[in-house]
């Protein structure tokens, strides 16, 4: 004992917990102050419940807050009651486990101290049964965040005493959340002190259970903050009595969002007195199903202020019977907007009285729905000055009834804004005497669909002042039918500009009445479109004035059938102006017996496009006088087809100059009578290029006088099928100085039929060029007569072909001086045909140097009948190519002294087949120069008849070479005579095979010299 007591903080700090746990209840209790808090946790965590027991509250208290921290929640559960004698520390050193461990006793024991020290969470943390166990006076001592922090479970089994021990200052700290779970018996026992103290959340968190449970007397004393504060769903709870016992004060102290949460029976339970002290944001701020509540009675009393307050919605929400307790005054206070959104069932509930009673602005607020269900009683109620103050979109919501039921007056003073506004139906209902009524001005306010409504019965008695007013855009809407309606009075009463919406379609059901009754003005203010739908038939009734009248521009828009219908008479009115804005297609659609009515000025004055239009049947019934007055572009200008129908006589009146104008496409359409009627004069301005555009037809259609009037350039602007077309009669009229200048096209483009047909004086016009220039075809049809007219000079011009391009029969013609001056080149182109033609002496003409020149063609192609004719002179001039060009057939004809004439080249150019062809006279009329200057090819194909006729001379000139060239067969064929001739020279030199060939008779032949040298 007395060791315990002994020992130093320190020394108790290092006892081990097993030494502490053997402690007895003696030494326990006998520990000082300082040891025991000098006990570590461990030391303290082991302590028994019997030396627990055993501390003194003193002892207790010397416990730190880490060591009363590590007590079990077993050793605080076994602390006596009178040893909780815990500091404020101690106790906020507890943890919540170690607290829920105390007894209600002990909780209920506490001293306000020691429940000072108690924190937030240790005060949520107590148990049920332990806050449940704390007093009133404890309550009373909490701090405001020991409140805050009593958990909503407590607060809802707090005591009415507990609850009435409760500050205001606590009360005020309370959350919403925790005043929400207050039953509703503590609610009622509040204090007012205590109500007041609740703050504004509490106040908007209280549930309508608890609202409800709120005393009269209690409601009345919360402040305005807190008013402001209820919830709507609150104040809906209301009961009528407790609604009636709020006093302006507290009515005026709710928001308006609070009154915007007010239900119809909330509403319903204000008094006439409540409800005229509340402030219009207020009244206003009441949704549309709250102020359905609202008494006839509150209706009745309502401020005109407050009625002005209510909105639309609110206004639309009330029934009937409400609506109709509102005073005109009232009804007339209420907004534009107001009075806008009232429902047809509202407006239909109104009395005349009520209808009488708006003022313009309110009556022009209603909508057109509104309108719309207003029946006739409440219609015929309405002033005149009402019905001009409607707007046009509450016009035309007029029930069909309700419009008919508008007297004239209503009529004569609705704006042109109002009448627009009414729909197509409601116009079409009006009646005849309404529409009577419609001033000009209205009229012409009247849309283009509305006009379209009126009937014809209302058309017929329009006046026409009011048909003055109509507008174009209205006549243009009317239908055909309304249009016919019109008489011609009422027709001619519309302007000028009315008349321009005229469409086509209902200016083609115009009757000639109606265009009758027209002036020049108003007819040309019909548009280019209504003009161009008119018929022949309304045409032909239009006056001489009217049509004289017309603009060029209005004339134009006629269509060509219409055209038709214009008399003579309005043909001779019309001006040039008029005529030249016409189209081709308008042109031509006005008939021949119109345009020949044109005088030949007004005709002329017709542009090229509209002559366009003039049709072949129109041209071929105008004068010449109207066709002369064209110039050549106005005759371009017509129609293939239409220029073809100018007819002889009209063509005999185109001048040169018209002529030198037309294009070629034009010349080529004039028929074969009008080329055949064109004067000389007028073909002097004939172009080449215009030549070549006259076909072969027409060309034939040329007469001899016209075609020697045209000058060289002009015939040879003639096409090949021009030349061809011409007669034969044409082509012999030329003169010879046309002869001369004509171009070797013309000249090739000539039939050969034709081209024989020149005269011999035309050939001498010819040039060399010319000539020369000729087609072989041409050449061929060159007949001896006309190269009778023709000089050598000019013959010059022919080249080698067109030489052998002359018919046989024309070469024939030839005079021994034209072929003496053949060139040699020209010597070239000479045929073996026409040198068979030829006589002996035109053929002995020819030069050896012409017939050296001859082509090997003609050489070999030659007959033996004119080799034959040659002279020996012609022959030499042969050279030996082309001897060697001569046919066996020909050299057969070939003369002993032409052969004898032969040199030694022309010889060398036979062939041996040529030499083999000779006859035997033609061989031995060789001589030994010639025989000898035979090449061993030439010898080699000797036959053995030439053999048998070749003499000892003859072999003896040839070289021992050649005569090794002899073939077996000739030597066997030579004859004894010739055999016994041969040298011994030639004979020792014959060859094995020559020898062999040698005859018995040959042999005997032989001299013994002879035979010695074998």
């Amino acid at each position: 004992m007395t060791s315990i007591t002994g020992l130093s903080a320190l020394q108790v700090s290092k006892l081990s917990s097993t030494f502490i746990s053997g402690l007895t209840t003696t030494q326990v209790s006998a520990l000082a102050a300082t040891q025991i808090a000098a006990l570590s946790t461990s030391g303290v965590n082991v302590l028994s419940t019997t030396q627990l027991g055993a501390l003194s509250t003193t002892q207790v208290k010397a416990f730190t807050g880490t060591q009363v921290k590590s007590l079990s929640t077993t050793q605080v559960g076994y602390l006596a009651t009178g040893q909780i004698a815990f500091t404020s520390g101690q106790l906020a050193a507890l943890l919540t486990a170690q607290l829920q461990q105390l007894s209600t006793t002990a909780v209920s024991g506490l001293d306000t101290t020691q429940l000072g020290g108690l924190t937030a969470t240790e005060i949520g943390g107590l148990s049920n049964s332990q806050f449940q166990s704390l007093t009133s006076t404890q309550l009373g001592k909490f701090r405001a965040d020991q409140a805050k922090a009593i958990t909503t479970t407590d607060i809802g089994l707090l005591t009415t005493t507990q609850v009435g021990g409760l500050l205001s200052t606590q009360l005020s700290s309370l959350s919403a959340a925790q005043i929400n779970t207050l039953s509703t018996t503590n609610i009622n026992a509040l204090t007012t002190t205590q109500a007041t103290s609740l703050t504004t959340t509490a106040v908007g968190a209280l549930t309508t259970t608890q609202f409800a449970a709120v005393s009269t007397t209690l409601l009345p004393e919360l402040n305005a903050t807190q008013l402001k504060a209820i919830s709507t769903t609150n104040l809906n709870q209301l009961t009528t009595t407790q609604v009636g016992g709020l006093s302006s004060t507290i009515l005026g102290a709710l928001t308006t969002t609070q009154f915007g949460g007010l239900n119809s029976t909330a509403v319903g339970a204000l008094t006439s007195t409540q409800v005229n002290g509340l402030t219009t944001a207020q009244l206003a701020s009441v949704k549309a199903t709250g102020i359905s509540g609202i008494s006839t009675t509150d209706v009745s009393a309502l401020t005109t202020t407050l009625a002005a307050a209510l909105t639309a919605d609110q206004v639309a929400a009330l029934n009937t019977t409400q609506l109709q307790a509102f005073s005109s005054t009232q009804l007339n206070s209420l907004t534009a907007t107001a009075i806008a959104g009232l429902k047809s069932t509202q407006v239909s509930g109104l009395t005349t009285t009520d209808v009488t009673a708006l003022d313009a602005t309110h009556l022009a607020a209603l909508s057109t729905t509104i309108l719309g269900v207003l029946d006739t009683t409440q219609i015929n109620a309405l002033s005149t000055t009402q019905v001009a103050a409607l707007k046009t979109a509450q016009l035309n919501a007029l029930s069909l009834t309700g419009i008919t039921d508008l007297s004239t007056t209503d009529i004569t003073n609705l704006t042109t804004s109002q009448l627009a506004g009414l729909t197509t139906t409601q116009v079409g209902r009006l009646t005849t005497t309404q529409v009577g009524a419609l001033s000009s001005t209205q009229v012409a306010s009247l849309t283009a669909a509305q006009a379209q409504t009126l009937n014809t019965s209302d058309i017929t008695q329009l006046s026409t002042t009011q048909v003055s007013g109509v507008t174009a855009t209205q006549v243009t809407a009317l239908s055909t039918t309304q249009v016919t309606t019109l008489t011609s009075t009422q027709f001619g009463a519309l302007t000028a500009t009315a008349l321009s919406g005229l469409s086509a379609a209902q200016a083609q059901r115009l009757t000639t009445s109606q265009l009758g009754a027209l002036n020049t003005t108003q007819l040309n203010a019909l548009s280019t479109n209504a003009l161009a739908a008119l018929s022949s038939t309304q045409v032909n009734g239009f006056t001489t004035t009217q049509v004289a009248g017309l603009t060029a521009t209005k004339l134009s828009a006629l269509n060509k059938t219409a055209l038709a219908g214009l008399t003579t008479t309005d043909i001779d009115n019309i001006s040039t102006t008029q005529l030249t804005k016409l189209s081709a297609e308008q042109v031509g659609a006005l008939g021949a017996a119109n345009l020949g009515e044109l005088t030949s000025t007004a005709f002329s004055s017709l542009s090229t496009t509209q002559l366009n239009g003039v049709t072949s049947t129109e041209i071929g019934s105008l004068s010449s006088t109207q066709l002369s007055s064209l110039s050549a572009t106005q005759l371009n200008s017509l129609t293939t087809a239409a220029f073809h129908a100018i007819g002889g006589v009209v063509a005999g009146a185109l001048n040169s100059t018209q002529v030198a104008g037309l294009a070629a496409t034009r010349l080529a359409a004039l028929t074969t009578t009008a080329v055949t009627n064109l004067t000389t004069t007028a073909l002097t301005g004939l172009a080449p290029t215009q030549a070549a555009a006259l076909t072969g037809t027409q060309a034939a259609a040329v007469t001899s006088t016209q075609a020697v009037s045209l000058a060289t350039t002009q015939l040879n602007g003639l096409t090949a099928d021009g030349v061809k077309g011409l007669t034969t009669t044409v082509a012999t009229a030329l003169t010879t100085t046309q002869a001369a200048g004509l171009s070797s096209t013309f000249l090739n483009s000539l039939s050969t039929a034709t081209f024989a047909l020149l005269t011999s004086t035309q050939a001498g016009a010819l040039t060399t060029t010319q000539l020369g220039a000729l087609s072989t075809t041409n050449v061929g049809a060159i007949t001896s007569t006309q190269l009778t007219g023709v000089s050598t000079t000019q013959l010059t011009g022919l080249n080698a072909t067109q030489v052998g391009s002359l018919a046989n029969t024309a070469f024939a013609g030839l005079s021994t001086t034209q072929i003496t001056n053949l060139s040699t080149t020209q010597a070239l182109g000479i045929t073996s045909s026409q040198l068979a033609g030829l006589t002996t002496t035109n053929l002995t003409t020819l030069s050896s140097t012409q017939v050296g020149a001859l082509a090997v063609r003609t050489l070999s192609s030659l007959t033996s009948t004119v080799l034959g004719n040659l002279t020996t002179t012609q022959v030499g001039g042969l050279n030996s190519t082309q001897v060697g060009t001569l046919s066996t057939t020909s050299l057969a004809g070939l003369s002993t002294t032409g052969v004898t004439n032969l040199t030694t080249t022309q010889l060398g150019g036979l062939t041996a087949t040529q030499v083999h062809g000779l006859s035997s006279g033609q061989v031995i009329a060789l001589n030994t120069t010639q025989f000898s200057n035979l090449t061993t090819g030439q010898l080699a194909g000797l036959t053995s008849t030439q053999a048998g006729a070749l003499t000892s001379t003859l072999v003896n000139s040839l070289s021992t070479t050649n005569f090794s060239a002899l073939t077996a067969t000739a030597v066997g064929n030579l004859s004894t005579t010739a055999i016994q001739g041969i040298d011994t020279t030639h004979l020792s030199n014959m060859t094995p095979t020559q020898l062999s060939s040698l005859t018995d008779t040959q042999f005997n032949a032989m001299s013994g010299a002879q035979i010695a040298v074998l």
